[in-house]
């Protein structure tokens, strides 16, 4: 089966974010893991995202998971 992946900006567009905070999220060890291929260039695999998407689903603002 053929991987999906996003690029930095595509994934900008999907949360509605800049290029930058994704930089900075990255920086700091946070986010969805990413792929880093030679000094600039960065991917997302559509799965990796799917699955931190899924994994901050709330149903409240109190931080309870579903």
């Amino acid at each position: 089966m053929k991987e999906t992946f996003l690029t930095t900006q595509e994934l900008a567009d999907r949360w509605h974010t800049t290029v930058g905070s994704l930089a900075v999220v990255r920086c700091r060890g946070a986010g969805p893991k990413f792929i880093k291929l030679g000094h600039k260039k960065v991917l997302y695999r559509l799965s990796d995202i799917l699955e931190y998407e899924a994994e901050r689903e709330r149903t409240n603002s109190a931080g309870i998971a579903v």
